[in-house]
């Protein structure tokens, strides 16, 4: 699969920045405190294809930061604020934690979705701009929302364990087809946990949780689901695009292209 600009962000009637043509595909993951071996796994697999993906950072991973240094992947945070976190004991603090690992990273998203608008805030003044903290599961026509804080959000379209809690299987139906291939972002999370392990549910996810910091590529081999599940529904999902000819895009070209846009619609509108 190629990756390329599959179409450009246009202007709504208001002058902010939107997509509209063919679909704007970008794979995510949230690498959830995942061991080294499942981020390998994840990224080589992606980047083998031509795809380089955004990855929303935990905890500090040797490997992880040689993606990140050897710019093949975008890197973003995804802040813990639970209780009992072990990123900090409040918003700041975990924000600070994960900037100072990943200082490159431009986009959030937080652990379970969390959200308020003091920590929504907090983000925009620890400097970043974008987030992608909430989820439109399959809904067609998804654009970047412009948030009071700031900051600018790019909902996700499919996540892979929100797949499975919504009781559907691993398999390709007209269905999903059809609005995958609809026009708008088209933001796919997936962690690489469930990826590594190719899990296709709750139950084989408990099997191998305790794996998650730990796992190797021995592990891998040994534990992993032979049938449908996170990883072959990808596959799917990656042949599905192409045989629509429509290509993966990278958060960072997407966010170039959304950017220029912005200027243009700030220097010609009317004061």
């Amino acid at each position: 699969m190629r990756q390329h600009d599959n179409c450009t962000p246009v202007l709504r009637g208001d002058g902010q920045a939107t997509t509209l043509g063919k679909p704007q595909v970008i794979v995510t993951g949230d690498v959830d405190w995942a061991s080294d071996a499942l981020i390998e796994r994840f990224c080589d697999d992606l980047l083998a294809r031509g795809i380089r993906p955004t990855l929303f950072a935990t905890h500090r991973s040797d490997r992880l930061r040689s993606y990140v240094d050897a710019d093949a992947i975008d890197i973003g945070i995804h802040p813990n604020c639970f209780d009992g976190s072990d990123q900090g004991k409040d918003a700041d603090e975990v924000l600070s934690f994960l900037l100072g690992l990943y200082p490159e990273a431009t986009i959030s998203r937080s652990h379970g979705y969390y959200d308020n608008s003091r920590f929504a805030a907090r983000v925009f003044a620890h400097g970043l701009r974008y987030d992608s903290n909430t989820c439109h599961i399959g809904l067609p026509a998804i654009a970047p929302i412009p948030m009071w804080t700031g900051i600018t959000r790019l909902p996700v379209f499919w996540e892979d364990d929100i797949h499975w809690a919504q009781g559907k299987r691993f398999v390709m139906d007209q269905a999903f087809r059809e609005t995958l291939t609809t026009p708008g972002l088209k933001i796919l999370d997936i962690h690489p946990v469930h990826y590594g392990f190719n899990v296709d549910g709750a139950a084989h996810y408990e099997v191998i949780k305790a794996m998650t910091c730990t796992a190797t590529h021995d592990d891998l081999r040994r534990h992993a689901n032979a049938g449908p599940g996170v990883a072959t529904f990808l596959t799917s999902i990656f042949d599905c695009l192409d045989d629509a000819k429509i290509a993966v895009t990278s958060f960072r070209d997407w966010k170039s292209r959304f950017e220029s846009i912005s200027t243009c619609a700030s220097i010609w509108s009317p004061r």
